[in-house]
């Protein structure tokens, strides 16, 4: 399970790292994707396919279905770490998330969001954590 947070500077090619304790859950291959709110999304490979075979429910005549598969799966990308715990972060991604230099990476339960600091500083802006928490009683925690 991924949890915790920890800030990190995007380097001038583009390269981020993972923090270690991370990486071994994570693994040298995984998954970067869009998530909500201008965020990123890290899943492992095992985690990114149980949440495609979800996709085998959309019919080829969703309309809607398949545009919320074609919005998510066109901006997937495949990455891997280099010999120093690093990866290359794809430009358009990058686009997405605004990320321009300083990042939180914040561990998901089963995934890692990657957050420009700016856009999680906004997001997080007047956000009362009392009301936030009591939102897992919902999911019977």
């Amino acid at each position: 399970m991924f949890r915790g947070e920890f800030k990190y500077c995007l380097d001038a090619k583009n390269r981020l790292r993972i923090p270690a304790k991370f990486r071994a859950e994570l693994g040298e291959q995984f998954v970067i994707m869009k998530g909500i709110g201008n965020c990123l999304n890290a899943l492992s490979q095992k985690t990114m396919d149980e949440f495609s075979a979800k996709f085998d429910g959309v019919s080829a005549f969703d309309d809607e279905g398949r545009s919320a598969m074609r919005t998510l799966l066109r901006a997937t990308a495949d990455v891997e770490n280099d010999d120093q715990g690093r990866f290359l972060l794809p430009q358009n991604l990058k686009e997405y998330a605004r990320i321009d230099k300083n990042v939180v990476i914040i561990g998901m339960h089963k995934m890692i969001e990657i957050w420009s600091e700016e856009a999680l500083n906004s997001v997080d802006e007047g956000k009362d954590d009392n009301k936030s928490l009591s939102e897992l009683s919902k999911f019977g925690i």
